[in-house]
């Protein structure tokens, strides 16, 4: 499997193709445990250490070394945090991202290794802030999610000097070293946003949809390039009048922007001779869409029914990173979207300690983070609820093995494990309480 998984790999190592190679080595990874767990344990660490250098060289192509070496500090802040629990290949990875790290330390004041691209950028949205107007929104789009931390970061404070806030802004979805934003935590981002506190955004491509902020009047694209219909969805973020779009990147770069600026005028070109086109085309276009409303109608039918026809067989509930077993998914309750052990051994599987970003939400107060007991991989968080303790499971950072077949998968969002967890009931209440016992006493 490895051999194969080698063999598609990409050969430009800066790509977005070698990023998602990197990802899909670890998931085989995982899935391939049965037999060696010790040797997927460890593919899987060069596979997130392969993703981590990878996202390094898109923040070196778009800022400074120490940029780079803000970056790598913060993913060796993380792997730092369960060193004690580290297998011998993972301690080797570890040491190597160190010895990295001085090797970049040493560059940061070599002027041949500066990138003025960055400040380019910066000095090019000052301007045109200041010329626009306090009222301004800015949007700047980069290729990949390390990218938009370390822009946001150098933004917000390379901007202080003209009072304009600078937030990132991302998907959802967990990305091996990069872990995805909430829901909530868009929304809110996007509202500061709206109201001016923030004047620019960083975002990667999820910004180019569904955004809808009608102050937006300038859009930057830093060395990030889509399709046709990506530059059409860009366009629509900045709809104020006397908007600017700016393309920055290298002749590659431009050159598929003018690809795609050829591609959308022929599309615009096609919508218009559509209309003009006789009554039939019209109606042609109508059954098209209501033949796209019952696809729909039937996808959230076939979610339903596939809810309903959850197995009774039991899950075994596995660490995603080493294997090790966590509990079974018949001793996983839920209140509303929360999902949590009630197994009164698996405090003793866990480490904990406080949690950095301590909030409130649904009830639910977030007090401590879990980690696996075997290896440095996050669990999830322990919360404080009616003066209970919820061992709440975060799904990603786990693998499912069927007890009766022995196949293992691997899931996004609960609706889609083929078991029905039920809700929280007064049996389960005593169990509570007992977790709240070793949580303390694990905390401490």
């Amino acid at each position: 499997m490895i051999d194969l998984l080698l063999e598609n790999r990409p050969a430009g190592r800066d790509t977005q193709a070698y990023n998602n190679w990197t990802a899909d080595l670890e998931k085989r990874a995982q899935l391939s445990s049965v037999h060696d767990p010790q040797m997927s344990r460890d593919i899987s660490a060069c596979a997130v250490y392969l993703n981590v250098y990878n996202s390094a060289i898109e923040v070196s192509n778009l800022l400074q070394i120490t940029d780079v070496a803000r970056y790598l500090a913060e993913r060796h802040s993380r792997g730092a945090e369960g060193h004690n629990k580290h297998s011998k290949m993972e301690k080797k990875l570890f040491d190597k991202l160190k010895d990295v790290q001085k090797n970049l330390i040493k560059l940061r004041n070599d002027k041949d290794a500066a990138n003025p691209n960055v400040q380019t950028v910066s000095e090019r949205l000052q301007t045109m802030i200041l010329e626009k107007g306090d009222a301004s929104r800015a949007i700047v789009f980069v290729k990949a999610r390390a990218s938009c931390h370390a822009l946001a970061q150098f933004l917000e404070t390379d901007l202080r000097r003209i009072g304009a806030r600078v937030s990132p802004f991302y998907g959802q979805q967990t990305k091996l070293a990069d872990e995805g934003m909430t829901e909530s935590a868009q929304n809110e981002i996007l509202q500061t946003f709206r109201d001016g506190y923030f004047k620019v955004m960083v975002s990667t491509s999820v910004g180019t949809e569904g955004i809808d902020v009608p102050d937006c009047n300038i859009v930057i694209n830093y060395n990030y390039s889509g399709n046709e219909i990506t530059m059409i969805q860009m366009k629509g973020r900045s709809r104020k009048k006397g908007a600017t779009i700016t393309v920055m990147g290298d002749d590659k770069l431009l050159e598929q922007e003018e690809i795609n600026a050829y591609k959308a005028n022929m599309m615009y070109k096609a919508i218009e001779e559509l209309n003009k086109s006789d009554l039939r085309i019209g109606q042609k276009v109508k059954n098209f869409q209501a033949d796209e409303m019952q696809k729909h109608r039937t996808k959230i039918e076939y979610e339903k029914a596939k809810t309903s026809r959850r197995s009774l067989v039991d899950l075994e509930i596995m660490c995603r990173h080493c294997s090790a077993f966590a509990c079974l998914v018949s001793n996983v309750r839920k209140i509303g979207k929360h999902h949590f052990v009630v197994d009164k051994d698996f405090p003793s599987k866990v480490t904990t300690m406080p949690h950095k970003n301590p909030k409130k939400y649904d009830q639910f107060d977030k007090k401590l983070k879990m980690n696996c007991k075997k290896c440095p991989w996050e669990w999830g968080v322990v919360s404080d609820r009616d003066g209970f303790y919820y061992y709440t499971l975060k799904l990603t950072s786990f693998k499912m093995k069927n007890t009766l077949t022995g196949v293992i998968s691997q899931y996004k969002q609960w609706l889609d494990v083929p078991y029905e967890v039920p809700e929280i009931g007064l049996d389960d209440i005593p169990k509570l309480y007992q977790n709240e016992t070793e949580a303390s006493v694990s905390g401490q």
